[in-house]
């Protein structure tokens, strides 16, 4: 979908790789997806400080969402062995390597993204630590506990005991799947598209798009899988699509409403 507008900054880190076969499963890791999260970290920082245009930020959400996937597809997860159009990581490199591959990515986009926020702040300023505080709390509360959480769900897994964690009696199954699962790397990208943009914000406005960008998405793949996935991991089948249809329509209301509060209501959002 965007894959050829973000490749070039993909390439650009590429190149600084050595030649291994860790670095190897990499590139066959990034290469051909949607790049729909990293589009969202690269459109904000043009629309708010195109000056602030660079390579590290929307690199950084690629390979968490790369290292998020192969993770996924592997036998011990959902044993999924075809991805983006080819073989899944774990086919070509083996199980092994591909958990090491993906433990590297997730250390190198936090590695990147902390270099790259001293680049464009006063090492000593009050901003720079405001910053690099915001990213670490974001990355551990929805990578590192909710992306979690929501794979666990996912396999159907006993979620409460495993993390003694207790949902809301009014939130279903299907809805805390999507909020775990699909709304925190988007909420991740929104919140870094602003930070790298160098501008004072409410991280809960962007964390807040980004819940709701990933109903939208999440909605929309449950209709085009429909017909093959089961109704647990399915909105639409478990739900209904009237049901459906409002969650969606709330959602897209929510979100034109915070992108425009925040000045970023442009063409390409709206599409």
């Amino acid at each position: 979908m965007y894959y050829e507008e973000i490749a070039p900054f993909l390439n650009i880190y590429l190149e600084t790789l050595n030649q291994s076969k860790i670095s190897e499963a990499l590139k066959y890791s990034i290469k051909g997806g949607k790049c729909i999260r990293s589009f969202i970290v690269k459109h904000i920082i043009e629309t708010i400080n195109p000056n602030n245009l660079s390579w590290e930020p929307i690199v950084a959400l690629e390979l968490i969402q790369a290292a998020s996937l192969i993770i996924d597809d592997l036998p011990s997860m959902d044993n999924d062995e075809m991805r983006r159009g080819k073989p899944s990581t774990f086919k070509i490199f083996g199980e092994h390597e591909t958990l090491l591959t993906s433990f590297f990515m997730i250390s190198e986009s936090l590695r990147i993204l902390n270099t790259k926020i001293f680049q464009i702040t006063d090492n000593d300023d009050k901003d720079c630590r405001i910053a690099i505080k915001s990213i670490i709390d974001e990355w551990c509360a929805l990578l590192g506990r909710n992306l979690v959480v929501g794979q666990t769900i996912d396999l159907k897994g006993d979620c409460e005991e495993f993390f003694n964690i207790k949902f809301s009696n009014k939130e279903e199954i299907n809805d805390t799947l999507i909020k775990y699962k699909t709304s925190s790397l988007f909420s991740f990208a929104f919140i870094i598209g602003i930070i790298f943009s160098n501008k004072n914000i409410n991280i809960k406005d962007y964390k807040e798009m980004g819940y709701y960008f990933g109903v939208m998405f999440q909605l929309m793949d449950d209709y085009k899988d429909k017909e093959t996935d089961d109704v647990f991991a399915n909105y639409i089948l478990a739900k209904g699509e009237a049901k459906a249809r409002k969650k969606y329509i709330n959602a897209r209301t929510n979100l034109i409403t915070l992108l425009a509060r925040n000045n970023l209501l442009t063409l390409k959002f709206k599409d």
